[in-house]
């Protein structure tokens, strides 16, 4: 894997993030769009460059999901 980037690093919506470094590696948590009935997208990188989507943090109860989070 390369060490050379490009911005955006992750190519979907992401706004709000907020990085966390547990054991050397790295998740971000922001706002966008809801998947599968959750909130919040989660992304998992080892390396600050290279992100891959996990899931989305929050159930949210389906009366809620069609408003907005952050």
């Amino acid at each position: 894997m390369s060490n050379t980037h490009h911005n955006p690093v992750y190519p979907g919506p992401f706004a709000d993030p907020f990085v966390l470094r547990w054991r050397d590696e790295y998740y971000a948590y922001g706002t966008g769009p809801m998947r599968d009935g959750r909130a919040f997208p989660i992304l998992h990188s080892t390396d600050l460059a290279h992100w891959e989507p996990l899931a989305n943090a929050l159930d949210v109860d389906t009366e809620y999901r069609a408003g907005h989070f952050w």
